[in-house]
């Protein structure tokens, strides 16, 4: 983003650079940057929410523009990578010759998919979830329900289509899809996952993300949503209860934590310590994790 404090500005999108870094699995980033062949498209004016009130003197002075990146070809093999924008000196300017800086914004974190031998990996997750029943950990909140009204964990859902949505990206969030999470990434070529006519009721990364979320697997029929986490209780009710941590990871990776720790959003965190997956210490929100 870049700020002109009101004034008319132009700039050069040819000043503009854009690299990719790869992330390890769980965190962290690999020493090794490379260019990102990433093509700039038209400039639309932006929607800034709330509106940004103008008052230039014929208030139609527009101040706020967006444009669509094309990302190409992935940067290597599937995973997590980090888009920094850096932009070269004077690159931009006001009216009055006052030069502009890039600020905010400037890393985005990416996920490019699995999509190898045919994206054999989606095809899996639709041999295995295509026409089922599927129950979302922590609850979900669908796409297409105008009410933002999380459904308990024990709701049902019949998934009627699974597909790849190449071409397109989209912002994602980690954590149970009951949740607002704000560890939110750039997912390419999401997998949309119907159900009981919600067209998409889910959008996922990779089948890893499928598998953090939602199972085919019933939820244990004398668990109630409001249940208190207290010692003693099963890994698998809190799995339940809250869904898997608001982290990147799979379920094999969270299943061998210690703890769980859910540290968004602010104001509500929560930890869990387990011991042979029982759990023995409970940092409900509110406390200091």
């Amino acid at each position: 983003m870049i700020s002109s404090i009101g004034r008319p500005f132009t700039f050069d999108p040819r000043s503009l650079h854009f690299s990719w870094q790869a992330e390890y699995a769980y965190g962290g980033l690999t020493a090794t940057r490379i260019p990102a062949a990433i093509r700039i498209g038209a400039w639309t004016k932006a929607n800034l929410y709330p509106s940004y009130i103008d008052t230039s003197p014929d208030q139609n002075l527009e101040r706020a523009y967006q444009a669509q990146l094309y990302f190409g070809a992935a940067p290597g093999a599937p995973g997590r990578y980090e888009l920094t924008v850096s932009a070269d000196t004077g690159f931009a300017h006001t009216d009055r010759g006052v030069p502009l800086a890039l600020r905010n914004s400037n890393v985005v974190e990416v996920y490019w998919p699995d999509e190898r031998n045919g994206d054999a990996a989606s095809a899996d997750l639709r041999r295995r979830i295509l026409g089922r029943t599927v129950y979302a950990f922590g609850g979900s909140l669908l796409e297409c329900r105008s009410s933002n009204k999380v459904e308990p964990f024990s709701v049902p859902l019949r998934v009627t289509r699974v597909s790849r949505h190449v071409g397109t990206a989209y912002w994602l969030e980690t954590g149970a899809t009951g949740h607002a999470y704000p560890t939110s990434f750039v997912a390419i070529d999401p997998i949309e996952v119907n159900v009981d006519g919600c067209d998409p009721g889910f959008r996922f990364a990779d089948p890893w993300q499928a598998g953090v979320s939602i199972t085919t697997q019933a939820p244990p029929p004398s668990l109630q949503p409001n249940a208190t986490i207290v010692p003693g209780m099963s890994r698998n009710a809190v799995l339940w209860l809250l869904g898997y941590p608001d982290q990147f990871g799979t379920a094999q990776y969270f299943n061998a934590l210690g703890q769980w720790e859910y540290a968004w959003p602010q104001g509500v965190s929560k930890s869990v310590t387990f011991e042979h997956d029982r759990v023995v210490h409970y940092t409900p929100p509110g406390n200091p994790l």
